[in-house]
């Protein structure tokens, strides 16, 4: 049996003042981390539809890793 091609997604995970800081301002951090989860929900619905490919997520910091295991359940 011949395994599938991964397809990795690097992130970091969406927590207000770690993600998109430099649109604050005019942002606030609150909204800079969510457009970020936003973002990457999109990015993760994306490579869902890769055909042929496992899906992976390296996420840091590493103790985010239980956090966002949901986007990879629920996408």
């Amino acid at each position: 049996m011949a395994l599938k091609p991964a397809l990795a997604i690097m992130a970091k995970e969406p927590a207000p003042g770690r993600t998109k800081t430099r649109l604050c301002p005019p942002l606030t951090v609150q909204q800079a981390a969510a457009l970020y989860e936003a973002l990457l929900w999109d990015t993760v619905a994306l490579a869902h539809a890769v055909p042929g490919v496992q899906v992976a997520i390296a996420v840091t910091p590493p103790k985010a890793l239980p956090r966002t295991r949901r986007f990879l359940r629920g996408s």
